[in-house]
């Protein structure tokens, strides 16, 4: 079994952030260890079985390593490097994991479903899934870590945001888009939800206004409403209402519940339904107890409309021709 805690085994690019990373950490006085960078098959499956048929907890879900394979070496994990204080400090964890999100890495501490806290990893921003990992798509090479910048930088006119908006806006037009993203682009263009071609193109790579954000909004209401099998939100544009704490898979339910959950948020969510595109449109102005006690009672109203009207009615049963039926 390959279990490794050599940041050079990792990805080059990825193994220059982290040692930035490890002395960003330790001139801020965070005295990190990393305890884990690769590992094989053979002890991810080791981990899996920990808690299920050998003893101690659960602690991961996955059986096929990931970010974390030799094949891949795009993340590592790491503690406190005081000893009985390893993992008993959680205002450490975030810490260290600011200075890593704010060089571009992402961190597991933010999963809702299964937080990770001593778990960073390179994923361009969490567009990479474990399933891309999986199916041998790596992302591209992480740019290195820019100095980090402890004096007040001068004021910016508008001439000089102007400019700088600009060619940002340029180099995103320059990059070419995404392999992983083609079959994608190519569904949103044949159902409507992008338009354009022509000179300008599709501007896969540049950046989306409000008005365009809503129009993709709209458009994939439509779509929901045409394709969708959910019988509950498809003739709603997918807009699912009054979702109490409870009410729906855990994922879902954690997401919806975030603490600091607001209007016009966005996100991702995979269950054992499949993959949910979430757009948070607000929280209602009326109690859930309101809504269920107004449910039950039209629930009961109706129940009472149904036994007074069906009360005198009976029900014959006219058995000709079922011969020829059964024939």
């Amino acid at each position: 079994m390959l279990h490794s805690r050599d940041v050079a085994l990792l990805r080059s690019d990825v193994a220059a952030n982290c040692r930035v990373w490890q002395e960003r950490c330790r001139e801020t006085g965070l005295n990190v260890l990393v305890t884990s960078t690769v590992r094989d098959q053979a002890y991810q499956e080791y981990l899996y079985q920990q808690g299920r048929t050998r003893p101690g907890a659960i602690i991961t879900n996955g059986r096929v390593p990931t970010f974390h394979s030799d094949k891949a070496g795009l993340a590592w994990d790491f503690c406190k490097n005081v000893k009985g204080q390893e993992y008993s400090d959680p205002d450490f964890f975030r810490q260290a994991a600011a200075i890593a999100k704010g060089m571009g890495f992402s961190w597991g501490g933010d999963w809702q479903s299964f937080p990770d806290q001593p778990h960073i990893q390179w994923d361009l921003h969490g567009k990479w899934t474990n399933a891309m990992i999986r199916a041998g798509e790596l992302p591209p090479s992480m740019p290195p870590a820019q100095p980090d910048q402890s004096e007040e930088e001068e004021p910016m006119d508008i001439h000089q945001f102007e400019a700088l908006w600009q060619q940002m806006r340029q180099e995103l037009q320059d990059n070419d888009s995404s392999p992983y993203s083609e079959e994608a682009r190519k569904w949103a263009v044949e159902k409507g939800l992008i338009t354009g071609g022509g000179q300008t193109g599709y501007m896969w790579e540049d950046m989306m206004t409000r008005e365009q954000m809503v129009t993709v909004l709209y458009r994939f209401a439509k779509l929901a409403g045409q394709y969708s099998q959910d019988s509950g939100s498809k003739d709603n544009g997918g807009l699912i209402e009054n979702v109490a704490k409870g009410d729906m898979v855990s994922e879902f339910n954690d997401w919806c519940y975030e603490a600091g959950r607001k209007t016009g948020d966005t996100g991702i969510v995979e269950s054992s339904y499949g993959s949910h595109i979430m757009y948070f449109t607000g929280y209602t102005d009326t109690e859930y107890w309101h809504y269920a006690c107004e449910n039950a009672l039209k629930s009961d109203a109706f129940s009472t409309w149904y036994d007074e009207t069906t009360e005198s009615v009976t029900a014959e049963v006219d058995e000709s021709g079922m011969d020829a039926i059964n024939a």
